[in-house]
């Protein structure tokens, strides 16, 4: 179990005990955020920490980066199956018994989707079609109101996220 974690330290540690005790036999590699908290240690040798940890900030490759820096680390450990967690995930059923399920399934991994709504398209757009550059926090307020220009133009959007204010050009390459 590969856990990208970026807060509440002490949650994502009684996560990875939690998963160890549905789970006995498996083992927990976590990457938490290196600009967050430290995470308490651990006792428990199948509880496996990340070194190479980067800084991660939501919406932003970084969060590609930490993927990357776990994987890389879980390559160096014996596994057949991984199953990537957020810290804020918890198992809402027995783990029990899901590496034999998994092991017999006949495929090589699992990959989440969905059909394509049609009521995501200008959402879409704007999230794929422009590269985006991070605003100075102070014009965060102006950016949230400025997604009516957003609507009236193809070439320039400005996004408020919780992540903070960006502007984006419309790219060639999405």
């Amino acid at each position: 179990y590969a856990i990208l974690s970026h807060r509440e330290p002490a949650q994502v540690l009684r996560l990875a005990r939690r998963i160890l005790a549905s789970d006995p036999d498996g083992a927990v590699l976590i990457h938490h955020d290196a600009s967050a908290p430290e995470l308490p240690s651990s006792a428990d040798p199948r509880i496996a920490l990340v070194r190479d940890r980067v800084p991660v900030r939501w919406g932003d490759f970084s969060v590609v980066a930490a993927m990357l820096r776990c994987l890389d680390a879980a390559a160096a450990l014996p596994f057949d199956w991984m199953v990537l967690l957020s810290g804020q995930d918890y198992p809402c059923a027995p783990l029990g018994g899901l590496a034999t399920r998994l092991a017999a399934s006949g495929v090589d991994g699992f990959v989440e989707h969905a059909p394509f709504a049609q009521r995501f398209v200008d959402d879409n757009v704007t999230r794929y079609l422009f590269a985006y550059r991070p605003m100075p926090a102070a014009l965060l307020p102006l950016a949230r109101r400025a997604w009516r220009l957003n609507r009236v133009q193809p070439f320039v959007r400005i996004v408020a996220t919780r992540a903070g204010a960006f502007a984006g050009v419309r790219s060639p390459a999405p």
